[in-house]
């Protein structure tokens, strides 16, 4: 499994730090937990992959929620055969956020252990 710190932001300058644990199965769960609550409406969940199309081997992670059950950040072309992508965009949708503004979203992996 890899644990990664992954810092999220938006084009409003609002970011916030989760620690994500990815499998190295891609049909196995994975875990997300925030640093800072405020920004989001859940504190932690699950995550699952979502097959990238047109790739043979990247995934996007969808950061899933406990309490509903569904997602509300995607992390596009997360990871690949490799591991964990350094960089790149996603999405987060309206009714996840509390001060955190959604729409597009860039990530950033700070450390992978």
């Amino acid at each position: 499994m890899f644990r990664c710190l992954v810092e999220i932001n938006n084009s409003f300058n609002q970011s916030f730090l989760i620690t994500l644990n990815v499998p190295f199965d891609n049909h196995d769960q994975g875990s997300w937990k925030i640093w800072s609550e405020g920004y989001i409406r859940f504190p932690s969940g699950w995550s699952e992959r979502q097959k990238s199309e047109g790739t043979v081997s990247t995934w996007h992670i969808k950061l899933c929620s406990k309490e509903e059950n569904t997602w509300g950040i995607r992390l596009n072309d997360f990871i690949d055969f490799w591991g964990p992508n350094k960089e790149g965009d996603g999405l987060s949708l309206e009714p996840w956020t509390l001060s955190f503004t959604p729409g597009l979203i860039n990530w950033k992996v700070i450390q992978v252990t």
